[in-house]
């Protein structure tokens, strides 16, 4: 399945050093002295969301295992979500992976991967009200690839 994650260009340096994405955060002690807290990542669904955590938005191939008992991840499947909130569109829009994830499952994506889909979603819109298409639509479609 794929999945987003967002963060800095700042990060993305670290875990292509590191050669795996697993998140981490550093905390301090009282005295001050720097740790590092227990290791996990969120990934979403959603590339939207994944947008608004960073300059730099991953896409990640992921198949998730739900809460299973060893600690892989949290991933709350569909049919686990109550009937009652899903009518109400409720999804997982994000989880944690407390395992690593092998970069070779990661993409970087570039911009157009990550705004210029939306932009091209709401001039399609724009244009099925127009019951036309619009020269800029037709170009962009026909250069990205896009019905």
């Amino acid at each position: 399945m794929k999945f987003y994650h967002g963060t800095s260009k700042e990060n993305w340096n670290k875990i292509l050093n590191e050669g795996i994405l697993w998140g981490y955060n550093i905390h301090k002690n009282s005295d001050g002295a720097e740790y590092m807290g227990y290791r996990y990542t969120y990934l979403t669904p959603c590339i939207e969301i994944a947008d608004k955590f960073g300059n730099v938005v991953l896409e990640i191939e992921y198949n998730p295992v739900g809460v299973n008992g060893q600690g892989v991840d949290n991933y709350c499947f569909e049919h686990e979500i109550p009937e009652e909130e899903r009518k109400n569109g409720a999804i997982c829009w994000q989880f944690s992976v407390f395992i690593p994830i092998d970069l070779k499952n990661v993409k970087r994506l570039n911009w157009f991967n990550v705004r210029g889909q939306k932009f091209l979603k709401h001039l399609h819109k724009l244009n099925t009200k127009l019951h036309s298409k619009h020269w800029l639509y037709t170009v962009l479609a026909n250069r990205f690839n896009v019905c």
